[in-house]
């Protein structure tokens, strides 16, 4: 461990007030200077903020990352995971993880949409709300709607919901509302709303009902009516003309007063403002006018808002009441009060506060197109301005309208309000985008600026892992699916083995998914396929909408039998995964004597490195090389190709015959792939299968690449185009042409002047890849070529240009032949083809060139269709410092191609497609001269449409347990370096065991017991041991995660106290820091020794002061038995046979062992004894006599050579001293006794068998000395007599014998 780290709180609680606080102390337990790095995983960068710049640490200093967590508003309500993790500059393997619990408070915020949002109907009307939970809980949702004329009656299904935060709940809406008969349409503002959520955002619905009898009815009306007026009048005013010339100038004001309001005339004014009812803006240069409001007939007063929309109207009367109408050109006719006539207009009274007054515009047109792909699923929408509607947050859309965009780009909103606005295109897969805020002024049209959909621009990119005994360690080959809150998923496998991945386009639904009763096959195969070639599969499960195929290297060995010894016996071919040849290839060969052979292969042999004895071959075959004089033995095979790195296998050479060694590898290629759907019946039998076969560049690491989803069922047509067709050539001064396949009898369709394009069966077609165009003038066959590119569901073709145009070869004789005549084949058509080359341009996306670096060479792959309808591939290499290469024209035709770039170290592979006509002489290609290194256990999810959120999930598997975290994405947001902890699904517990210090015991091969309480698994420790596995330790390889478990054993002889650990998924390998120490078990040993007084052992008592030694090959064990009594039954047992000679042994390890007993002067007394675990072995054992010596000195030694001195022949006055001769002279002699008499000294418990050396002296007599000495031998558990008489006066050197006293 290199840091210690320590969190302020391992609890956080987010109620919304404000932002968290989180100290991360970090101190530096190594020795060396280190710098730590903090990450927060489960919590976006964004909400973080505060000290979490790297901190770099002296040994034993500490620092501290301070943390201020400001959480978005709809981050889920709950309980969230937290992982703190610090990891070391010096040491990045080793990460110290820590587990936040964060509980955030819920709260409700629901915003609707509809769609429409506004409809034109009689009675009734259907619309749908879209209510999308935007809090950060589960909300019941239950809709209300609000008519302020109380006149609409609504219905909602369901009537509520229940709708998880994030997702959506659809309702159904029907309105029926009363119906004008005369006049105007009735336009009702109703606002739809949430019942019991404050945060809910109300969205106004336009519900337009037509009156029952229409304005052109009532307009012709009232046109006649005019005329029959206009008649009577006329007539009327003729007659009575002279009558009226004289009218006087107080009738003029009478009539005055009455048109300004006879009897309003006052001094209070009536002062308000008028605005636009969407966009909420002034209204300028309205006109207003006040009629009485008991007299609705009389006008009183009339003005015009200013340019702030104001207006003032002054003479009023201050009692008096009024009514008020608006008008202004583009918007609808209003009365105050919302009110379409007068006579349900509301009063108003003169007063210093103003009256507001909204105008609806009259409707108007939107309408624009987009660039770029577009699908069954494109939607545009039409926004209203946030800040206009006043919502609570800006950023929250109210949509005013949804239209799907056309298969033309195209997208239209019709009958819209007046009002500011925003376009919003949504296209699966791709970035949404939005037109600048712009003004749709009343009654008028406006068309939003091109807007172009582009890939999505966020990107998750990031390494997943797995904790190994407290390391992270990348975890490969594992599945992650990443899904956004529309159900949209994405599948990608960690790093390891390449994989080439396939999706399925969306289909006619606008899903790209399998059905339930769906299931599908991709095979992956060469275009020019034979039987016995290598195909490559994967299965699409019902649900799924894509599979991967594994890249990796593969390998097959063949042996064929050498009919010469000298012969190649090895030869290496190698191709891509699919069974093409793979030029450019060196192939090394290290035998196994340890020599190296080294091919450069490019077709032939060259640059080769052959040892002695060895030699090299040209296959001629590209691919291969053939080697000779290999060793046998295992041989180790690399194969390198030029920036792709390098292939290693091995391979087994045998004596007498060859070993073909077969490898396939990942590269770029031109590959046929054919899509198969099942569909099943109820009964799981196939009901029918329909199949669709796609042209593919693939390679390993490639974005997924795009199936077409083939149809079931029903004959299959396609419209077909042909691009560039040229009217004003005189050779097509006709009306038509016609379109025919490979021959004139295959006709498809015919395509004229005025429309340009045409419908093809592709079922009936035999050749649908390669129509020619044919004309029937002067004999001539005008021809274009190539495959058909897919331009938003219509197949376009590019036509060849004019001087490019094939004809009929004049030397044919079919050539006056017509298109209406059958089989001309097209192979008599003569190219006019004069060598025109397409270039491949290198360029940056700021049209500045690419040119390829020092030492590469980009390898070009162009999938086109030649003349006879058949497939090409055509090649071109980028050489280093420089940016282009050029293919013919004449092999890849004119429409469709499929461009491949690779071999440039550090560019990421390329593929694209390209549609060329007959004008293009030129491709543009950027490549990502930026490719990020990949190593195991990396994923990358790219061009993510954002702002958005998205669910991260490791997937399942008997490794791992499933796992999801949330992701927020801000626009534009790339997010790298993501480290992802797998939840193992099983852990490891790894230790040892030892002895305690000074206890002798084994520690191998013992069984080792791990318990959760209801299940146990077992390990045994090893008795041969490692420098980094010494004996004694032990694993549990596989322990289910999370638990706890107690680790003890399960031996008959030792034992060890039982530990408790915890196994989590943050810490699923546990190392024991310490050994478990093994204690053996114990039993006793007790028992009592006794010795023979005799050598028969006729008289025996028991024998204190005796050694006892227990011991084996572990264990030595040693005590005496007591000098003392015990009371039997209570009566001393001294009378029965002496005091003592009881022992006892406690504390003995179980097992077998050697019990002796050893007494000074006897035979030790030996035994094998077991010890059993609490129990006690009692034993008896029984010594023999111990070694006893009686000195005597005679006159003369007895004639018998068994017998002792008889009493009168014993010598006295003598001093006898006896020394073991190891010791003699300089030693202690050994005590004796001796008798009354002083003629016999006696010796008991002698050491024996030891040799003594007797020395004496005593008087003179007779001739002899009165000196002696002597040694001898003293046999152990014996009783005998020395018998000594002395020397002659000559010598010192006794004659002696022992005597045995049985």
């Amino acid at each position: 461990m290199t840091s210690g780290v320590a969190l302020s709180s391992q609890r956080l609680v987010f109620d919304g007030s404000g932002p968290l606080e989180l100290d991360v102390a970090v101190a530096n337990v190594s020795d060396v200077i280190d710098t730590f790095e903090l990450r927060v995983l489960g919590l976006d960068a964004e909400w973080l903020e505060g000290n979490t710049e790297p901190i770099q640490l002296f040994p034993g200093e500490s620092g501290n990352f301070s943390l201020s967590i400001d959480l978005p508003d709809d981050f889920p309500a709950g309980r969230h995971d937290v992982v703190v993790q610090v990891r070391s500059s010096i040491f990045p393997e080793r990460l110290h993880i820590s587990r936040i619990d964060l509980v955030v408070d819920g709260y409700e915020q629901i915003a609707l949409d509809l769609s429409p949002n506004r409809v034109i109907g009689g009675g009734r009307s259907d619309f749908v709300v879209t209510a999308l939970n935007q809090g950060n809980k589960e909300s019941w949702v239950e809709l209300e709607l609000d008519d302020p004329e109380g006149l609409t009656e609504v219905e909602f299904n369901p009537s509520g919901a229940r709708v998880p935060p994030g997702r959506q709940q659809l309702f159904s809406v029907r309105l029926k509302a009363p119906r004008p008969w005369f006049g105007q349409p009735a336009s009702r503002i109703l606002n739809v709303g949430v019942k019991g959520v404050d945060d809910s955002i109300t969205q106004l619905f336009n519900f337009v009902q037509k009156p029952k009898i229409g304005r052109w009815i009532l307009s012709m009306c009232g046109l006649l009516f005019a005329v029959l007026v206009f008649g009577l009048v006329l007539s009327r005013e003729l007659s009575t003309f002279a009558d009226r010339v004289g009218v006087d100038k107080s009738v003029l004001q009478d009539a005055y007063a009455s048109s300004s309001g006879t009897g309003n005339q006052g001094n209070a004014t009536l002062e308000g403002k008028v605005l636009d009812s969407r966009s909420l803006q002034p209204v300028p240069w309205a006109q207003v006018q006040v009629y009485d409001g008991a007299d609705p007939a009389n006008k009183v007063r009339s003005t015009a808002t200013d340019e702030t929309g104001a207006f003032i109207v002054g003479g009023l009367n201050r009692s008096g009441s009024y009514r008020v109408s608006f008008e202004k050109p583009g918007y609808l006719a209003s009365w105050y009060g919302g009110g379409k006539s007068i006579d349900v207009a509301q009063l108003v009274y003169p007063s210093p506060l103003g009256l507001q007054a909204q105008l609806q515009g009259q409707l108007s047109l939107v309408e624009g197109a987009v660039v770029g792909p577009t699908g069954a699923a494109s939607t545009a929408s039409l926004l209203i301005d946030p800040q206009v509607l006043r919502l609570r947050q800006v950023n929250d859309p109210a949509v005013m309208a949804s239209v799907i965009v056309g298969g033309d780009g195209k997208y239209q909103f019709e009958e819209i309000p007046s009002g500011r606005y925003q376009v919003r295109i949504s296209v699966p897969g791709f970035s949404t985008q939005y037109s600048d805020f712009f003004h749709v002024g009343a009654g008028s049209s406006f068309r939003v600026p091109e807007i172009a959909v582009q890939k999505g621009n966020g990107e998750i990119s990031g390494n997943l892992r797995i904790i190994k005994e407290g390391v992270g360690v990348p975890l490969e080959y594992a599945e992650i699916r990443l899904d956004d809150v529309e159900g949209m998923q994405r599948y990608s496998l960690t790093e390891g083995t390449p994989t080439i991945r396939f999706q399925v386009a969306t289909g006619e639904n606008g899903l790209a998914r399998l059905a339930s009763d769906e299931q599908g096959v991709i095979t992956l195969r060469k275009l020019d396929f034979s039987e016995g070639d290598p195909e490559l599969q994967c299965r699409i499960p019902s649900g799924a909408k894509g599979c991967e195929i594994s890249a990796g290297h593969v390998s097959e060995t063949s042996f064929v039998t050498l009919p010469v010894a000298d012969e190649m016996n090895l030869k290496v071919s190698v191709a891509t995964l699919l069974g093409s040849p793979l030029n450019s290839s060196d192939i090394q060969v290290i035998d196994g004597a340890g020599r190296e052979f080294f091919c450069s292969e490019d077709g032939n042999t060259r640059n080769d490195i052959v040892p002695s004895g060895g030699s090299t071959f040209d296959t001629s075959i590209n691919g291969a090389c053939g080697f000779g004089g290999v060793a046998p033995g295992k041989a180790q095979v690399f194969v390198y190709r030029p920036n792709e790195g390098k292939s290693a296998l091995s391979a087994e050479i045998s004596s007498g015959r060859q070993t073909h060694l077969e490898i396939g590898l990942t590269a770029l290629e031109v590959a046929e792939a054919r899509l198969e759907i099942i569909r099943y019946s109820s009964g799981k039998t196939v009901s029918e299968t329909t199949v669709k076969t796609s042209t593919v560049l693939v390679g390993a690491h490639l974005e997924e690449q795009i199936l077409q989803r083939p149809v079931f069922g029903g004959s299959r047509t396609a419209q077909l185009q042909i691009e560039d067709l040229d009217w004003s050539d005189q050779r097509l001064d006709g009306e038509s042409v016609l379109v025919y396949g490979r021959t004139t009898n295959e006709y498809l369709c015919e395509i004229t002047r005025d429309n340009s394009e045409c419908r093809i069966d592709l079922d009936t077609t035999s050749s649908p890849l390669n129509p020619v165009v044919v004309q029937t003038k002067e004999s001539k066959l005008i021809i274009t070529y190539g495959r058909p590119g897919d331009k938003q569901g219509v197949l376009s073709l590019g036509m060849a240009p004019q001087s490019k145009l094939g004809t009929l070869d004049s030397s044919t004789d079919d050539n006056n032949k017509t298109a209406q005549d059958d089989g001309i084949d097209l192979s008599d058509l003569k190219s006019q083809e004069d060598g025109a080359a397409l270039s491949i341009q290198l360029v940056a996306t700021d049209g500045v060139a690419i040119v390829v670096p020092d030492n590469n060479a980009a390898k070009v792959t162009v999938v086109g269709s030649n003349r006879e309808g058949l497939l090409t591939r055509v090649r071109c290499s980028i050489p280093s410092g420089s940016d282009s290469c050029s293919v013919s024209r004449e092999e890849i035709g004119y429409g469709l191609l499929n461009i491949g770039i690779s071999g440039v170290a550090g560019w990421e592979p390329l593929l694209s497609e390209a549609f060329v006509a007959g004008s293009n002489n030129q491709i543009d290609l950027s490549p990502n001269q930026k490719a990020q290194e990949r190593g195991p256990g990396d994923f990358r999810f790219s061009n993510l449409p954002t702002p958005a959120s998205y669910f991260l999930t490791v997937v399942g598997s008997e490794l791992i347990q499933e796992h999801t975290m949330e992701i927020q994405l801000v626009e534009g947001q790339v997010l790298q370096d993501l480290i992802v902890l797998a939840e193992p699904s099983f852990g490891s517990i790894r230790g040892q065991l030892s002895m305690p210090p000074g206890v002798s015991g084994r520690a191998g091969g013992i069984q080792v017991v791990a318990s959760d309480g209801e299940n146990s698994w077992s390990s045994t420790s090893i008795s041969v041991g490692t420098s980094e596995r010494p004996v004694g330790s032990f694993v549990f390889p596989k322990l289910p995660v999370p638990g706890t478990y107690q680790i003890t054993v399960a031996d008959p002889l030792m034992d060890a106290s039982a530990i408790d650990y915890v196994v989590t998924e943050l810490a699923p390998d546990v190392v024991a820091p310490n050994p478990l120490l093994l204690k053996p078990k114990e039993g006793s040993l007790s028992g009592r020794v006794f010795q023979c007084q005799n050598t028969s052992c006729s008289l025996k008592v028991a024998r204190p002061k005796a050694d006892v030694k227990l011991s084996n090959s572990l264990v030595n064990l040693t005590t005496m038995s007591v000098d003392r009594c015990f009371a039997e039954l209570g009566t001393p047992n001294a009378a029965v046979s002496g005091c003592g000679g009881d022992f006892e042994v406690d504390g003995v390890p179980v097992g077998s062992y050697l019990l002796a007993v050893e007494v000074t002067g006897a035979q030790p007394q030996t035994r094998q004894v077991t010890i059993g675990s609490g129990t006690t072995t009692t034993v008896e054992v029984l010594v023999p006599v111990s070694a006893e010596l009686e000195i005597e000195i005679c006159n003369s030694l007895p004639t018998s050579s068994t017998a002792r001195c008889g009493v009168s022949d014993r010598m006295s006055g003598w001093n006898v001293a006896l020394y073991k001769e190891a010791e003699f002279p300089t030693g202690a002699p050994v005590p004796g006794v001796s008798n009354a008499n002083g003629d016999i000294t006696t010796y008991t418990a002698l050491d024996a068998p030891v040799r003594y050396v007797v020395t004496a002296n005593g008087p003179s007599t007779a001739g002899k000395s009165g000196n002696l000495s002597t040694s001898f031998a003293m046999p152990a558990s014996s009783k005998v007599v020395l018998v000594c008489t002395p020397p002659v006066l000559t010598s010192n050197l006794a004659s002696c014998r022992l005597v045995d006293l049985g």
